[in-house]
């Protein structure tokens, strides 16, 4: 970690090799692993404990900071958040919460009436699981917002649990974002790209394209399937004898095929809405995010605009804080 420090400071120019002793180094890379062992190890006794790692990336490289989230897991119980981006050459989506239970063991996911406190009847995609068929991780093109209820103090579980001891690590929501686009006006400029399915326009797509009447069509059932459940007084997923919801959650996952634990979501209401039951309407049928990204009236598209590389504030900042 020396050299590499060393080499990073001779690439960016901030610090001549010679003006340092190599003690000196040495020494700041000490202190950093030093400070960083103070926030995350078990035995610390002036901070207060903190233990969870943040990292966004942009990487094809996935399974590699899985392998880390676990060996940090184990070794000082530290949660990791891995946000990946989602990008044809580079991002390779697999965002996932690790921590409680994301180490390999053997699971059984063919039992069915085991309530547990998860909003989608025993899944929890998003959630890190080694044991798990598809790992429990996001797809590879996948976007989704996933938010977890993160214990801080406890996030070691003793086994058994003591019934007074919040679970370490919990799945709040899973929202993957549903993506349309319209489909291309017979009047439309020839120079607008269109996709190689021919239904849509988009430059990069991260979702299965589909056209704006289907989407409404998929959201149109599920509405009227609670409002069906609302109507016969449905006190939860328990009360329904219908096939209705579930037909209408396999046409959602159906439509975001990039996300797999859509289509998870939808089995699982479909085998364990019942015997795992969760208050109406369920959390499967109304945790997904709609986006438009065109104007019925427009070819345009919305743009994000990024700001260009400024060298305000860079080198010489640097140099400075090291000096």
């Amino acid at each position: 970690m020396h050299k590499a420090y060393c080499d990073l400071l001779r690439k960016f120019g901030a610090q001549a090799d010679s003006a340092v002793d190599a003690r000196e180094y040495r020494r700041r890379v000490a202190a950093d692993i030093e400070a960083f062992a103070d926030v995350t190890s078990m035995a610390t006794l002036e901070l207060t404990r903190r233990s969870i790692l943040l990292v966004p990336a942009m990487t094809s490289r996935c399974a590699d900071y899985a392998l880390l989230g676990q060996a940090g897991f184990l070794a000082s119980s530290l949660v990791t958040v891995f946000c990946n981006a989602v990008h044809a050459d580079f991002g390779h989506g697999r965002s996932c919460f690790i921590g409680h239970d994301s180490w390999d063991k053997k699971q059984d996911h063919s039992e069915v009436g085991m309530p547990t406190l998860d909003p989608y009847h025993g899944v929890s995609p998003g959630i890190y699981r080694l044991g798990h068929p598809d790992r429990g991780w996001l797809g590879n093109k996948e976007q989704a917002m996933v938010i977890a209820d993160i214990n801080p103090d406890f996030t070691a579980d003793s086994s058994p649990r003591p019934q007074t001891q919040e679970c370490p690590l919990q799945l709040v929501a899973h929202l993957p974002v549903v993506e349309f686009w319209r489909a291309k006006p017979k009047d439309a400029p020839k120079n607008i790209e269109v996709s190689a399915e021919g239904k849509a326009e988009c430059r990069c797509m991260t979702a299965a394209p589909t056209t704006r009447s289907k989407a409404v069509a998929v959201a149109r059932k599920l509405w009227a399937a609670m409002e069906a459940g609302r109507g016969r007084q449905y006190r939860n997923t328990a009360d329904d004898d219908k096939d209705d919801l579930a037909k209408s959650l396999n046409a959602l996952a159906k439509l975001l095929e990039a996300s797999p634990g859509l289509e998870e979501r939808a089995i699982a209401y479909a085998r364990e809405h019942v015997a795992n039951p969760c208050s109406w309407p369920p959390p499967a049928a109304v945790d997904w995010l709609w986006v438009d990204l065109g104007d019925p009236n427009s070819v345009e598209y919305p743009k994000i605009d990024v700001p260009e590389y400024s060298r305000s504030g860079g080198l010489e900042q640097l140099s400075e804080d090291h000096e």
